[in-house]
């Protein structure tokens, strides 16, 4: 965006800026905006007569990268007016590089830019600092994931005598960490929280956008990056942990931010450390405290690094939610009756919800890894393939949901699908022992329900499918594309 004369002399003016400008430079750092100034402003700041503003004015914004002056073609006056000054025509030279398309904004202070900003339907993309402020708010409002059993609360609701922050105090000492939570209450920051009876603290995540340099050892350098303050579970066996990780990767794909880490004092057999490190991060460095103990430092990024032939099955670990998708992967529709996609994807915006989704905990819903049945003939299905979720019913026909798969086979007895799927399946004992067998067995990371599904409708209008499926199939890489396209698939987090 390009900041026009009358901003960069309030940005840059030594002297205390208005709490507009304070809050415009915050968002456009925050989120990583490029500033730019216009040649012919660098002309108009030297026409001001307060040489020692000038001077120093002058110091400051050779540093910004620049937009050339360009000859004006006679259509951009068909609606305005030619310029009558010399400052009239820097302003219309400034006004001219948005009508171009040489920058996506200007931020200006005359009304008369805005004005003519109006006239040539310029008027979203020239803007002042108070509708600068709007726009980038709204646009990178935080968009906090919901859940029915987890709630997203002000800190302030949690009584830090609870004994769920025992450990938390004894690591950190009771005093500092008394101090730093009652701070975080104090400043209104929230968490994610599961609460039992009598708002008994369960599990909690508390997150932070950070972008400053982290303090360790090595140092981690400045970045945009997401910092899990507190991600405690006093559930075994909840899956709450995994359900937590995809709240925290929700966040930095909502943010844009490229890495997230966790800060941890690691005891044996740490079941938080085997956890990160199953979904990408790694030990990076470490943070040392005067009594001797250290927190390890966890880290996982977003991009994935130029390779030249990507293991699907290890970039969906390493790198989730990025996934490879490149003609090389098979790709499959699996259908799927309602009530076990509801089980299996209970964050999908558009199911029938249940008295149980308030009050019972779904460990295979909250999990990240999943498993499905089903006695399809196939034995095409292979891990690294991208798994395509069709829910089926006479009201709701839509692929709704993408994984890819860790493991696919065909088991023959009940204890054997057991021992393979352990608690991710949506599948009951009784279920499974009556199901005919053998079973094909698959367990899948479920990377994201899509951004929009497709209805069955659309799914034979595009020719991705000929009808409704009754059994797994294929799709080749054309059909693949158009539904990454027809469901507005992310393509930040596809390797192809």
């Amino acid at each position: 965006m390009v900041f026009d004369t009358n901003v960069l002399f309030d940005v840059e003016d030594p002297k205390e800026i208005s709490y507009t400008i304070q809050k415009l430079l915050t968002l456009i750092r925050n989120h990583g905006h490029s500033v730019l100034i216009h040649n012919l402003s660098l002309e108009d700041i030297k026409n001001d007569k307060n040489e020692v503003r000038k001077k120093i004015i002058l110091s400051k914004v050779k540093g910004y990268p620049s937009i050339a002056k360009r000859d004006i073609e006679s259509t951009f006056y068909n609606k305005i007016e030619k310029p009558k000054t010399n400052n009239e025509l820097i302003d219309d030279q400034i006004l001219y590089c948005i009508y171009k398309n040489a920058a996506d904004f200007l931020i200006t202070l005359d009304n008369g830019i805005l004005h003519k900003a109006r006239i040539l339907s310029l008027d979203d993309r020239v803007l002042s600092p108070e509708q600068a402020v709007s726009y980038l708010e709204d646009l990178h409002k935080s968009k906090e994931t919901q859940h029915t059993i987890i709630d997203y609360l002000d800190l302030s609701r949690l009584n830090i005598a609870d004994p769920f922050f025992d450990v938390l105090k004894e690591d950190y000492g009771e005093a500092k960490f008394k101090k730093w939570f009652e701070t975080r209450q104090r400043d209104g920051d929230k968490g994610y929280a599961y609460l039992g009876q009598n708002d008994k603290i369960l599990a909690l995540l508390i997150l932070k956008d950070e972008t400053g340099e982290v303090g360790s050892i090595p140092p981690l350098p400045k970045e945009r990056r997401l910092k899990i303050r507190t991600l405690k579970v006093d559930l075994k066996g909840s899956k709450l942990g995994e359900l937590f990780l995809k709240f925290a990767f929700q966040f930095c794909i909502n943010k844009n931010l490229p890495e997230v880490y966790c800060t941890h004092f690691e005891k044996e057999n740490d079941s938080l450390v085997y956890l990160l490190e199953q979904y990408g991060f790694q030990k990076v460095a470490k943070k040392h405290y005067e009594n001797g103990r250290y927190e390890g430092i966890s880290l996982k990024k977003f991009k994935v690094p130029t390779m030249p032939d990507p293991n699907p099955l290890e970039i969906s670990k390493q790198y989730y939610p990025a996934y490879v998708d490149s003609e090389k992967v098979r790709k499959f529709v699996i259908p799927i009756i309602p009530e076990f996609h509801d089980r299996l994807f209970p964050e999908y915006k558009d199911r029938q919800m249940r008295i149980s989704d308030f009050t019972h905990i779904n460990q295979q819903g909250n999990a990240i890894k999943k498993a499905y049945l089903c006695n399809s003939n196939t034995n095409k299905v292979r891990a690294g393939d991208i798994i395509l979720f069709y829910k089926s019913s006479s009201e709701f026909q839509k692929i709704t949901s993408l994984g890819v798969v860790e493991s696919a086979e065909r088991l023959s007895t009940t204890d054997s699908i057991l021992n393979k799927v352990g608690v991710r399946t949506v599948y009951t004992y009784v279920e499974i022992e009556k199901r005919t067998k053998p079973a094909l067995t698959i367990l899948f990371r479920h990377h994201f329900n899509l951004p929009k599904s497709i209805g069955l409708e659309d799914l034979k209008t595009s020719g991705i499918l000929a009808g409704a499926p009754i059994s797994i199939t294929q799709l080749d890489n054309e059909k693949y594309k158009k539904v990454k396209e027809l469901s507005a698939i992310d393509e930040r987090f596809t390797i192809n």
